[in-house]
């Protein structure tokens, strides 16, 4: 396994390492000839200049570093070109007349890094974890609890409650009437969709997200991210489940 961010003290470097499952792709220009067979395999590296604070909800990452992290993490809805939101980790999302409760709904068969369902309870601990309430909760001894305040209360402000409703479903009632809610889910790209070991743990540094690469190891108060591909051999399941492409379509 190849390092794919690394970066010293002033300036980062993200190489990524992913053994690709398909063969690459033939490219030729119009002068080329005789080109080579393409081959499995091989290294991707790209340059970033940001740097790697964590992946915790208190740690906000910018731009090229958010890329990079998304490598590892998905979001619970994402926004189409037209700049619509729609589902993505999120199988649906619906509102009442008065746009005060939202009912939101997991896709079926989707699991973490670390073979955890992504469910009810999941998406349950990652709101209460994005505004705050799991940071409170271990204030004044209560679980579950997160070491982690987190960076969306400002944004979840206008959360009065989060509750799991059944197995896949959880219910988010609003103080006042929010038609936009599913972009504040969003958080352009910030809201990750994190392991329910990973909030709630000591450091909450295991980051354990969904897609198809994994963060091996992050080295905290460096630059230095290590990340590969998730295999079907792995012992944590990949998805088995497509998400419609007709929704990203305009």
């Amino acid at each position: 396994m190849k390092k794919l961010f690394t970066g010293g003290r002033r300036k980062v470097a993200a190489v990524m390492a992913i053994a690709l499952v398909a063969s690459l792709s033939q490219v030729t220009t119009s002068g080329a000839s005789g080109a080579s067979t393409p081959k499995r395999g091989g290294n991707i590296t790209v340059g970033v200049f940001d740097s790697f604070p964590g992946f915790c909800m208190a740690d906000n990452l910018a731009n090229s570093a958010l890329m990079g992290a998304r490598t590892i993490y998905e979001t619970w809805v994402e926004q189409r070109a037209d700049g619509k939101i729609v589902p993505y980790v999120l199988k649906s999302f619906e509102h009442s007349a008065d746009y005060k409760t939202w009912n939101l709904v997991v896709r079926d068969g989707i699991k973490f890094h670390d073979g955890t369902p992504v469910d009810g309870t999941a998406l349950l601990i990652n709101l209460q974890a994005s505004r705050g309430a799991l940071y409170l909760n271990g204030l004044i001894g209560k679980t579950p609890k997160s070491p982690s305040s987190g960076t969306g209360a400002g944004f979840s402000a206008n959360i009065a409650d989060v509750i799991q409703t059944g197995a896949m479903s959880v219910t988010v009632k609003l103080y006042n009437a929010e038609a936009n809610y599913p972009e504040s889910l969003y958080a352009s790209g910030r809201n990750f969709v994190r392991s329910v070991g990973q909030i709630t743990g000591a450091t909450c540094s295991t980051v354990r997200g969904t897609t198809s690469q994994r963060c091996e190891e992050w080295i905290a108060c460096s630059d230095d991210v290590l990340v590969g591909l998730r295999s079907q051999a792995d012992s944590c399941a990949s998805k088995e489940q497509e998400r419609d492409d007709d929704q990203f379509t305009t």
